[in-house]
């Protein structure tokens, strides 16, 4: 059984004077990817490093590979990717794998739809999706089917800022679409910025309580801090002794350097290192359709992390004199 949904990557390098021309090629496009059988979800993210072209990295999420691979190659793509080859300054590159988003705010939308509503409620989203995506500041969407015995739809909305998840949630192109599809209107939506943006993005890790992201967090910074204060803020600063003799000489570097250099670390390692692998590994606690049971469980287990690093780091202090 597959683990995960299917992830396609597309990179388009855009000619700087088209990329006007691009956005709506890109927004017709994607019509066809919401529409189709299996989607999921999206996300863009957009860089230049080179003034001849800027670079659009889009990613298309489906349930599986086979309807992935079947949208991929219909006909109506393949055309759309021929008739806007002139908007390029090369051909696209694809890859199949995940592509970090960068979810800035969010907006939870939780749909109860009946198993007879479903066919409704999918061409509502696929118009919903189609508009929000022209939208300024849109960064991508995520959908998460019900869990087992549930009939709730989650559909998360990332932008850039506040003020572009604003734009859209009072829009009339949004007001208008809720007029026409009564099926929305009983919608719960909760516009938020999420609190760990940086580590937790826009999917289920990103629509958990801020409680659950800030005891993830916890458990990687206080080891984290730990380790430096003993290694690199010791070599930094004064230097390192056990039982009251040196093991080494510090730098001598002043406190506020010290912490600032700290920080640096810290940043970098949290960012691309500790917290991706952490949050896969309580990905099953962060889900938001974890249950009462999962939830006790991971907490309990966060609980007990933090003891053993407390307790450890207790023991190297008082044994070497740290």
């Amino acid at each position: 059984m597959q683990a995960g949904p299917s992830i396609l990557t597309v990179t388009y390098p855009v000619r700087p004077d088209q990329e006007h021309s691009f956005r709506d090629w890109l927004a017709a496009l994607n019509e066809s990817a919401f529409a189709a059988s299996g989607f999921l979800g999206m996300g863009t993210d957009t860089r230049q490093e080179r003034p001849t072209e800027i670079e659009w990295c889009v990613t298309y999420k489906f349930d599986t590979d086979g309807e992935r691979d079947a949208w991929r190659t219909s006909a109506p793509r393949v055309k759309a990717h021929a008739e806007g080859s002139g908007l390029l300054t090369s051909p696209p590159q694809e890859r199949l794998g995940f592509e970090e988003g960068r979810a800035r705010s969010l907006m939870v939308v939780r749909s109860q739809i009946s198993p007879d509503q479903e066919a409704e409620w999918h061409a509502a989203q696929a118009r919903f999706q189609a508009a929000v995506a022209k939208s300024p500041g849109f960064d991508g969407v995520d959908v998460f089917k019900p869990a087992t015995g549930s009939d709730v739809w989650t559909t998360v909305l990332s932008f850039r800022t506040q003020e572009d998840l604003n734009r859209w949630e009072e829009s009339p192109e949004r007001r208008a679409l809720l007029d026409e599809f009564a099926i929305d209107r009983r919608d719960e939506v909760i516009a938020t910025p999420s609190a760990y943006g940086q580590w937790f993005s826009a999917g289920a890790a990103a629509e958990s309580p801020t409680w659950k992201q800030a005891m993830v967090a916890l458990l990687v910074l206080f080891p984290l801090v730990t380790v430096y204060d003993m290694t690199l803020g010791n070599a930094a600063g004064g230097g390192l002794k056990v039982d009251g003799h040196f093991v080494f000489g510090g730098l001598g570097l002043p406190f506020p350097f010290v912490v600032f250099l700290g920080n640096v670390v810290g940043t970098i390692l949290l960012s691309w290192v500790l917290m991706p692998v952490v949050i896969r590994a309580f990905d099953w606690w962060l889900n938001p359709f974890a249950t009462g049971a999962q939830t006790v469980r991971g907490t309990v287990l966060l609980v007990i992390g933090y003891a053993v690093e407390v307790s450890l780091a207790i023991f190297i202090y008082q044994t070497w004199g740290f």
